[in-house]
């Protein structure tokens, strides 16, 4: 059996148009990730409004249960991350145990 592999890199003058290529190729570089208690839960997911929504439910679901066993403490958190190596990141949904404790428990997804 042979094994070969390819790189492939996406060049433009529009980061836009590169970005959408390297989308359309499942090469994108931005990725959500969903972390519950300071863990990761499942893989980086490729950026979309799809993604964040589903993402966000799960985090609903993961709050809900946790406040349901008597959970104080933690927090979810949904990550966007960007570069060739991951090397950006910023925090675009988060939520505590406590906040959701306290009334925020209405189903959630992106406008």
């Amino acid at each position: 059996m042979v094994y070969c592999s390819m790189k492939i890199e996406v060049t433009s003058p529009s980061p836009q148009v590169a970005e959408a290529v390297r989308q359309h190729l499942g090469l994108s570089t931005h990725t959500y990730e969903l972390w519950f208690l300071g863990s990761i839960v499942g893989e980086p997911q490729h950026k979309s409004r799809t993604t964040l929504n589903a993402l966000l439910k799960e985090a609903h679901q993961m709050l809900t249960d946790a406040a349901a066993v008597g959970g104080v403490v933690g927090e979810a958190e949904i990550v966007h991350r960007w570069g060739e190596h991951g090397q950006h990141d910023e925090t675009v949904w988060s939520m505590s145990l406590d906040e959701f404790k306290k009334g925020h428990r209405l189903p959630m997804k992106a406008i």
